[in-house]
C-alpha cells in the first residue's frame, strides 16, 4: 500500500513501497541457506562457490547426463502470485557460460496456478497454470534465447568472459511480456501458456539436456519481483509541498493531480534513481501541465530523475513541470 506521511500537514511525503522479491544471489550463501530448493541427481552438479571468469563467485549448474536435470527452485507464496497477476513485475537473471560446450544450457521461468480472479486475456487451462519460460542455448558466438514453443526471440553475440543480463518485464494490463537482454529492449509478446510442471507455483532454473551434451551455466543472480500497486499515485489536494518517493525499479509511473485546492507556488517533487519515466496527469478535468493535459519526463541513462511541478496559476489548475 502506498503510504502518505504527515497527511494533516501542509507538507507530505508519498512513499511507494518496493516490490515483493524472491532473490538468489551468488556469494550470499548456498541456495539452501537463501531459502531455495536444490536438486542434484547423479551425474549432475550444483556448485555454489564456483569462481567465474572474473573471479566472482557464481552458482554453477552442470549436467554430464542426458537424462538427469539439476535444478534450483523456490515456491512463490499466494500473496506474491496475486500481485503478479494484478500489477505485474519482472524476472531478472544474470549468468555466464565459460565452457566450450555448444548446446542448450538452462531453462529459467516461473508459473502461476490458475484460480478464480487470476487471468489475462490469453486462455488458461482449467486446473493448470500460466506463465512463461526462456530456453537459453550456448553457441560459438554467444547465446540464443527461445520462448515457449522454441521460438527464437533473440541471439546475443558475447564472449565467454562476459556475463549476460536477461530481464522479463510483465505487464498484466496489456497482457504483455517485454524482453530485455543486457539492458536493451528486444521484443514484446503476449504468449502466456500452460507450461511444464516444474514451474507450477515456483520460480527457478534447471538444465534441459538435448542428446548427451548440456553446456554448464554460471548463475550470478535470479530474482522475481512483484509490484504491489498499479503504478499510479494520486496527490492529496491542498498541500504546499509534496514529495513523491519511488522505489528503484525500472518502471513508468503516473502522478495524478486533483483539480484544485492548491496555493500558487505549491510544489510536487519527484526524485528517483530507478524509474523509467514519470507522467503528470489530471485526477479530474481541470489540471494542466505546461498548458497540456499531461507532461512526461523520462529518466536519462545512469542518472537520477528529478522533476518538479509548480502551481503557476491562481485557479489551482495550472502546473509548470521542469526537470
Amino acid at each position: 500500500m502506498i503510504g502518505v506521511l504527515n497527511p494533516a500537514t501542509p507538507t507530505v511525503d508519498i512513499v511507494v513501497p518496493p516490490p515483493r522479491r524472491i532473490d538468489l544471489i551468488a556469494g550470499a550463501g548456498t541456495p539452501e541457506d537463501q531459502g531455495w530448493s536444490v536438486s542434484r541427481p547423479a551425474g549432475t552438479a550444483v556448485d555454489p562457490a564456483y569462481l567465474d571468469y572474473d573471479g566472482a563467485v557464481s552458482i554453477r549448474m552442470a549436467d554430464a547426463s542426458n537424462l538427469a536435470q539439476p535444478s534450483i527452485a523456490r515456491l512463490v507464496d499466494t500473496e506474491m502470485l496475486d500481485d503478479l497477476w494484478n500489477f505485474g513485475g519482472r524476472l531478472y537473471y544474470r549468468f555466464s557460460g565459460n565452457s566450450n560446450e555448444l548446446a542448450e544450457c538452462c531453462v529459467v521461468g516461473f508459473g502461476i496456478p490458475v484460480s478464480e480472479g487470476r487471468g489475462w486475456s490469453s486462455p488458461a487451462v482449467a486446473g493448470g497454470h500460466m506463465g512463461f519460460y526462456v530456453v537459453i542455448r550456448k553457441y560459438s558466438g554467444g547465446f540464443s534465447f527461445q520462448a515457449v514453443g522454441q521460438t527464437n526471440i533473440y541471439t546475443l553475440n558475447v564472449s565467454s568472459t562476459q556475463s549476460v543480463d536477461l530481464e522479463i518485464r510483465l505487464n498484466p494490463k496489456l497482457s504483455r511480456i517485454d524482453w530485455w537482454v543486457s539492458g536493451t529492449s528486444q521484443t514484446s509478446s503476449s504468449t502466456w501458456q500452460a507450461i511444464d510442471e516444474f514451474f507450477t507455483g515456483v520460480v527457478g532454473v534447471y538444465t534441459k539436456p538435448i542428446g548427451s551434451v548440456t553446456a554448464p551455466v554460471n548463475i550470478r543472480r535470479l530474482m522475481l519481483a512483484a509490484y504491489r500497486e498499479d503504478g499510479t499515485v494520486t496527490v492529496p489536494a491542498g498541500q504546499v509541498a509534496t514529495r513523491v518517493v519511488f522505489p528503484d525499479e525500472p518502471r513508468a509511473w503516473t502522478i495524478k493531480v486533483p483539480d484544485g485546492g492548491f496555493l500558487q507556488n505549491a510544489t510536487i517533487d519527484v526524485n528517483s534513481r530507478g524509474c523509467n519515466a514519470v507522467t503528470f496527469a489530471p485526477a479530474g478535468t481541470k489540471a494542466l501541465f505546461n498548458g497540456r493535459s499531461t507532461a512526461v519526463h523520462s529518466r536519462p541513462s545512469n542518472v537520477s530523475l528529478r522533476v518538479t511541478a509548480t502551481q503557476s496559476g491562481g485557479d489551482g489548475g495550472n502546473w509548470w513541470v521542469t526537470g
